[in-house]
């Protein structure tokens, strides 16, 4: 099945049509079609692990340079999107340890 893609490259003429330059940018646009699709589950996984190189660059950089504030900025913006990530499993688990304890 023809993806969007193709498609494109079909309306100048195919794909013998291109330079090695747009060849070179076709294969690497269809990489990206038909990788690994993006789950809430592997960018929570991705967040995680910016947090963790984050703290981590933080921690060998001079304190109140610029290259600290630049990564604290960082830090805070990767901990806002986890909170948005994390927030609905956690407000489960909340939940169900409320009404478990009410249950007792």
């Amino acid at each position: 099945m023809p993806n969007a893609l193709d498609n494109f490259i079909e309306s100048f003429g195919g794909y013998d049509k291109l330079n090695a330059a747009e060849r070179e940018t076709y294969r690497q646009h269809l990489k990206v079609i038909e990788g690994k699709p993006i789950t809430i589950e592997a960018t929570k996984e991705f967040v995680r692990r910016m947090i963790t190189a984050i703290e981590q660059s933080l921690v060998d950089t001079k304190e109140n340079s610029h290259d600290s504030r630049n990564l604290k900025a960082r830090l805070k913006n990767f901990l806002v999107l986890e909170a948005f990530l994390f927030s609905p499993e956690r407000a489960r688990k909340s939940l169900e340890t409320y009404y478990n304890k009410m249950g007792k």
